[in-house]
């Protein structure tokens, strides 16, 4: 029983993250798309709904147990390149501590994705 919490308590605490930048993305979408334009993101309109749209559903996935590892791998589709794209490994200690949180998450995203209520996947 413990057991089954926590794998919910952590299924919400990685979707948090998620489900608060979608929120604030949504509600701050010029800005949003200004960022994804200034990082030479074509189709920036286009991409900005996708991806707030994919954070929002994998969050909301995640953090309600429903299909939790299909969410996992949507939020998984969207950190990869953005991990790439706006955290590359630089001398600029604060990217560096940015795309380090970004593989932490990764890898909490991985396990989710590979477990079924806190069992591995078959």
């Amino acid at each position: 029983m413990l057991s089954r919490a926590l794998v919910s308590f952590g299924r919400f605490l990685l979707a948090a993250i998620f489900l608060w930048t979608a929120f604030h993305d949504a509600i701050s979408f010029p800005e949003h798309v200004a960022l994804l334009k200034k990082h030479g993101i074509p189709f920036a309109e286009f991409m900005a709904v996708g991806e707030i749209g994919l954070r929002a559903l994998g969050g909301l996935m995640l953090a309600t147990g429903f299909h939790p590892q299909t969410g996992a791998l949507f939020l998984i589709i969207f950190l990869v390149p953005t991990t790439i794209l706006f955290h590359p490994i630089s001398n600029d200690p604060g990217q560096t501590v940015e795309f380090l949180k970004n593989i932490a998450i990764l890898g909490g995203l991985a396990v989710v994705a590979g477990t079924v209520e806190g069992r591995r996947a078959s």
